[in-house]
């Protein structure tokens, strides 16, 4: 049993598999992590849509109330929207919320405003012309639109 080895190459080792090409089944794990992405981007625009969509169509509304409703309506309705990106606006009033809402670029909630919405918010009492309205209309309008 004498054999000839010279006719035997030498050993080699096999290269290290590599990562890519992907096998299928990491394919379908790719393909399905992307479709959960997309869906949850999706709903969430959806969501963020439907919410500043209510908010506008609740502020359009706010115009047919009257006098007597329509500043403690306003101020419920701004500080519900700011009450989304701080909490402890809940507890502000008077100066403090207005500087707060004044800090948007192009709202200017004057003394008068203030004034006029503390007597409405708390006594209940205070005449407010047209053209008051119309201002405190537009400013809320303003600071919506920049903070929804």
């Amino acid at each position: 049993m004498n054999a000839d080895l010279s006719q035997l190459k030498d050993l080699h080792i096999p290269t290290t598999p590599s990562v890519w090409p992907l096998a299928a089944g990491w394919w379908l794990v790719l393909l399905g992590l992307l479709f959960v992405f997309i869906l949850v981007c999706v709903i969430i625009t959806l969501y963020w849509t439907g919410v500043r969509r209510a908010i506008r169509r609740e502020f359009k509304q706010l115009k047919r109330l009257p006098d007597k409703a329509y500043l403690p309506a306003v101020n419920r309705l701004l500080k519900r929207v700011a009450m989304r990106k701080d909490t402890q606006v809940a507890s502000w009033y008077g100066d403090k919320w207005f500087n707060f809402l004044n800090q948007t670029k192009g709202v200017h909630f004057t003394q008068e405003d203030i004034a006029l919405f503390a007597k409405r918010l708390y006594t209940g009492s205070a005449k407010m012309s047209s053209a008051q309205r119309k201002h405190i209309h537009r400013c809320a309008s303003v600071w919506l639109k920049h903070n929804l």
